[in-house]
């Protein structure tokens, strides 16, 4: 998960200020674990975006 202020996605490329990334593209990310085991009906906070085909049993969350 990526706060909406830090990255776009189109739904083929997340650009943001390290370069734009496509699936297969390797990327070093900072953060950390947002939600454990989270319950079906879970939702991310306010200011973050998780595409409705992400599974959010277990959601981590990218700083940077």
């Amino acid at each position: 998960m990526f706060s909406e202020d830090l990255v776009a996605w189109n739904g083929t490329t997340l650009s943001g200020a390290g370069g734009s990334y496509v699936d297969g593209d390797a990327v070093g990310l900072g953060g950390g674990v947002l939600v454990e085991n989270a319950s079906g009906d879970w939702q991310p906070p306010a200011g973050l975006h998780v595409p409705a085909t992400c599974d959010t049993t277990d959601v981590w969350n990218a700083t940077r």
